[in-house]
């Protein structure tokens, strides 16, 4: 199984790491690990650049600062088949990131975000938003501190983690549903399975409130045979999940579900980019992206190899 780590030299890149340690992939899993630096020549920059003898040597001080920072982000990596790939590249981040996720046939891109303040959300959130739209893989979004009030997965050896799958009927879902069901989970992982009903709001349109309320009940005997099959579709692997059943406003649903399992991982499967309006702005995902407590893992199909291969 090829994993893309993206690190970028702040402190969260230690919380990746950590997370990866405790996070149940295969033993022969092979990690690539990646850092972007910004692109050297900007406008401003062209009068200190126009000696080009010492923008290259200006160039090259930069990627072997960023190789030195990486190599020793990457020590406490612990898992994996061996020693990880280094790589350093230039240019816009979310960019080099799909670039070198498909040149290493990533099953899985790895990375993390700050997301405190609105703004914060909206620049440094970006990167993961984009790569998560456009990535033709998996990908998995670490975010600081695991759940929102449960020790962090790294912060005891033995603790199992908390992992959350939201589900629907679409073949989107049983994707999900099968990559974690790949996964070492046996006595290191706790799985629940939630199922939201979208509601009706009477206050938009009374006429579909009623007729909503008219297949409520068929609405959720659905709802509850998708988390039957697909539940014991999983019993006869290495864990029995648990099946919650919400009727709401999706994203508010599964973020508050996730809040009250104290969750360490949020998990849902998606049909990506190849339809145009798939991942609209504000769409199911990027909502959980920006406002889930703990780390989410956006589940798709890889293009260009098997589920768990090289």
């Amino acid at each position: 199984m090829n994993v893309l780590v993206a690190l970028d030299g702040s402190p969260h890149a230690t919380e990746v790491i950590r997370f990866l340690n405790a996070f149940p992939l295969p033993e022969e899993t092979h990690f690539t690990c990646l850092t972007v630096i910004p692109p050297l020549r900007h406008a401003w920059m062209d009068l200190l650049m126009a000696d080009e003898t010492e923008g290259d040597s200006l160039s090259d001080s930069r990627t072997k600062q960023a190789q030195e920072a990486l190599a020793k982000a990457t020590v406490p990596l612990t898992v994996g088949d061996g020693q990880p790939e280094l790589i350093v590249r230039e240019g816009d981040a979310a960019e080099q990131i799909l670039e070198a996720a498909k040149a290493h046939r990533s099953v899985l891109i790895v990375m993390g975000t700050q997301g405190k303040s609105s703004l914060e959300r909206l620049l440094l959130g970006s990167v993961s938003q984009r790569v998560t739209r456009f990535a033709s893989c998996s990908v998995l979004v670490v975010r600081p501190g695991g759940s929102a009030s449960a020790p962090r997965p790294s912060d005891t050896a033995h603790k199992a983690l908390r992992l959350l799958l939201a589900v629907d009927a679409s073949p989107y879902a049983r994707e999900a549903v099968n990559f974690i069901d790949g996964l070492s989970l046996k006595d290191r992982a706790q799985l629940a399975l939630c199922h939201v009903v979208e509601t009706a709001s009477q206050a938009h349109d009374a006429a579909v409130y009623s007729m909503w309320l008219r297949f409520r009940s068929e609405l959720r005997i659905q709802a509850n045979a998708t988390l039957s099959e697909l539940a014991q579709s999983m019993e006869g692997g290495q864990i029995k999940p648990e099946t919650i059943l919400c009727e709401g406003e999706p994203a508010a649903e599964i973020v508050a579900a996730a809040r009250q399992h104290k969750a360490d991982l949020l998990v849902i499967g998606h049909k990506g980019e190849s339809d145009v309006d798939s991942f609209p702005l504000g769409g199911l995902a990027a909502k959980l992206i920006h406002h889930t407590p703990c780390s989410i893992l956006v589940v798709r199909k890889p293009e260009n190899t098997a589920q768990h291969g090289r």
